[in-house]
């Protein structure tokens, strides 16, 4: 698969048959994410695969996040709440979950480079996962949850999760909202 016939194919999958994935395609995934692009080539994130117990850890600890979606009760419709809710209670029952993490530092520039290089390597493995028939989803909302999810992992201080990626094969295909083409200003 051509670059763009895979970013042009790459939506966030919500719903996955549970099917498990074999290590070997991870293992390809996490290459993919290694070979992305960092600051002087510091490669600043970590990825911790869970699957199993630990999978089914990190899911009980992100249903919790839908407590704190009752703040946001007057922004979305009922209709919405309930797919969050839904969605959050199993995570659209993905059978692995990639933590994202990187290092906790406190210098600006530092911490900037480490969130870019670590997206930089997410947007990998979201768009090599089409190559595998899988659908995954990036998820940055578990900052309410953030640390029962390091406890569980045991992350310790030093490092901190940016995202939680969902992989699996997809119950239906996604569907794929308009993207806007108003991203640009052009300077002469």
């Amino acid at each position: 698969m051509d670059v763009m016939t895979a970013i042009d194919q790459r939506h966030s999958c919500r719903s996955f048959d549970g099917e498990p994935v074999p290590r070997e395609i991870i293992d390809h995934l996490l290459h993919a994410a290694s070979q992305a692009p960092s600051s002087m080539n510091a490669q600043p994130w970590r990825f911790h695969v869970a699957t199993g117990k630990t999978r089914e850890a990190l899911s009980e600890a992100m249903a919790m996040t839908t407590v704190h979606l009752q703040e946001y009760m007057d922004i979305f419709t009922s209709e919405e709440l309930q797919s969050y809710e839904r969605f959050y209670s199993d995570l659209g029952q993905a059978p692995v979950i990639l933590s994202v993490t990187v290092p906790c530092v406190h210098d600006d520039i530092e911490r900037i480079n480490g969130y870019v290089s670590a997206g930089c390597a997410v947007e990998n493995v979201l768009l090599a996962s089409g190559e595998y028939g899988l659908g995954c989803c990036s998820i940055t909302a578990p900052v309410w949850v953030r640390d029962k999810l390091s406890e569980i992992l045991e992350l310790g201080d030093d490092w901190e999760i940016v995202s939680l990626v969902l992989v699996g094969y997809a119950a239906e295909k996604p569907l794929a909202p308009a993207h806007s083409q108003n991203i640009a200003v052009f300077h002469d």
